[in-house]
């Protein structure tokens, strides 16, 4: 050979392959037991929308769903307003729990998966610790979208399941 680099750069390229590592699968199992207060939860992403039921136990497939959302949002005023809203997913009705350090008027809308608005608009004076009971009895079994607005303003929106 007549350059000495050519000869290193080509002993390099038969090396990397040699050296390098993709990608491997390996079979495992996924088990459970225990008692029946236990619960096994497990996401890849929001692709598929299935669920299987028997008797009390409803398995969500496709999606993250807790049996409760809990958390803070801003209103109008600046102030923090805690919420809860359980238990998701639901049959019958919902819990909204609301807390808040002022009084405000809150708008709640209820959207399908589709965004389309399933009822009129709700309005509430809010107080400072306020609980509403929303029943969702006569909706279809799907995924939807509570969606809490002041003044036209989105301030928090809350996914739930409603299974038959």
């Amino acid at each position: 050979m007549n350059n000495p680099y050519i000869f290193v750069f080509s002993c390099l390229l038969l090396l990397i392959p040699g050296q390098t590592a993709a990608q491997s699968l390996s079979r495992s199992i996924l088990g459970a037991a225990g008692s029946a207060n236990e619960q096994l939860s497990y996401t890849v992403g929001e692709t598929v929308i299935q669920q299987v039921q028997t008797g009390t136990l409803v398995l969500s497939q496709g999606f993250q769903q807790p049996d409760q959302l809990v958390g803070t949002f801003v209103d109008p005023l600046g102030q923090a307003v805690e919420f809860r809203l359980y238990p998701t997913p639901t049959r019958r009705e919902l819990t909204l729990e609301l807390n808040s350090q002022r009084s405000f008027l809150l708008e709640i809308v209820l959207l399908d998966a589709r965004g389309r608005q399933v009822r009129p608009l709700q309005r509430l004076q809010l107080q400072q610790q306020q609980s509403l009971q929303l029943p969702v009895d006569k909706l279809a079994a799907g995924s939807y979208t509570l969606l809490l607005q002041a003044d036209g303003r989105r301030l928090q929106s809350l996914r739930f399941q409603k299974v038959d």
